[in-house]
């Protein structure tokens, strides 16, 4: 079966990464991955100084792994 490791904000959706080569164990440890990575930018000061008053200023992320893939939310494509 094919996973997606999705990233939420808020929840809606940001970005979804995987599909047929990713299994759900690989999933998981790329949604712990990314979520390591969140928490620790909004530890840092210096980082949360940057995000103030941008879309992502407060830490409402959450991630989760999919079967099916999920379109990113058109505010957060570029």
């Amino acid at each position: 079966m094919a996973y997606w490791a999705t990233l939420w904000y808020a929840g809606v959706v940001v970005i979804s990464m995987g599909g047929s080569e990713l299994s759900y164990d690989e999933c998981k440890t790329l949604t712990n991955s990314m979520i390591t990575e969140i928490t620790t930018s909004y530890q840092d000061e210096e980082k949360v100084a940057e995000l103030k008053g941008t879309m992502f200023e407060t830490n409402k992320f959450s991630v989760s792994c999919e079967t099916k893939y999920l379109e990113s939310d058109p505010k957060y494509k570029e």
